[in-house]
């Protein structure tokens, strides 16, 4: 309808024309007016030709784009579902084998328990250990009263106003335990308890060179013979680094 626009109105103007009360200038006047309109009239429609070219552009981009998300949707549902699949076999496989990784863990450790017990010895458990945490009294004669009552062999020295006293037990594998002791309160008392183990060359010792002896001043010492000693918490420290 809006395209015949223009048609209609210059086909007016010719009538208008034929009639003897329009003038020339009046015409042309409305024929100028025409022409504007008919100007106006194609740039809009230019301007719509154009603006539709813009969205059929914006049209197709957004359905590729669309086409694209639902492309990666899709991929990422298989993926997901793979990955479902990949868990849930993983988890039975987790159980399936639980049983077995407890067997094992239960086995090392008792193999380790053993090891422990049939690597330890005798003197290191009945006369160093209970020593070196304070669980028999430290006088000279009450170790010695001890030492006396064990089937190791012994060398004693006698304290005396010149020597401190010194007790040497030593067992069947040449394995010993070295007592020396120090003037505490007039009364000979252990200033070092320490266990020598042969078959690996090793040593640990408790030292207390303190004027009353006290506990709080102890010092627990492991050493491999040819090198540097280090100082450890305590005797089961001792006992971890001789026999693990």
């Amino acid at each position: 309808m809006k395209k015949h626009f223009p048609k209609i109105f210059l086909t007016s103007l010719l009538i208008l024309q034929g009639c003897s009360n329009v003038s020339q200038s009046d015409y042309d006047a409305l024929a100028s007016v025409n022409e504007s309109l008919q100007a106006e009239y194609n740039t809009i429609l230019n301007e719509k030709d154009s603006l539709q070219t813009a969205y059929d552009k914006l049209q197709s981009e957004y359905n590729s784009a669309k086409k694209n998300n639902d492309s990666l949707q899709a991929e990422y549902n298989n993926l997901k579902k793979s990955n479902e699949k990949l868990q849930s076999e993983y988890d039975k496989l987790k159980e399936e084998n639980m049983p077995e990784t407890t067997s094992i863990s239960e086995t090392t450790t008792t193999e380790k328990t053993t090891t422990e017990k049939s690597t330890s010895t005798d003197l290191f458990e009945t006369v160093y250990f209970p020593y070196a945490s304070r669980k028999k009294p430290f006088s000279f004669d009450s170790v010695k009263t001890f030492a006396e009552s064990t089937s190791y062999d012994l060398e004693i020295t006698e304290p005396t106003s010149d020597i401190s006293g010194k007790i040497k037990l030593t067992d069947e594998n040449d394995n010993y335990v070295y007592f020396s002791f120090n003037l505490v309160n007039n009364i000979e008392t252990i200033m070092t308890v320490s266990y020598y183990d042969s078959s690996k060359n090793t040593e640990v010792s408790l030292n207390n060179y303190s004027s009353d002896g006290s506990s709080q001043y102890d010092k627990f010492k492991i050493h491999v013979i040819g090198g540097q000693s280090k100082d450890v918490k305590n005797s089961k420290e001792q006992r971890e680094f001789l026999f693990q």
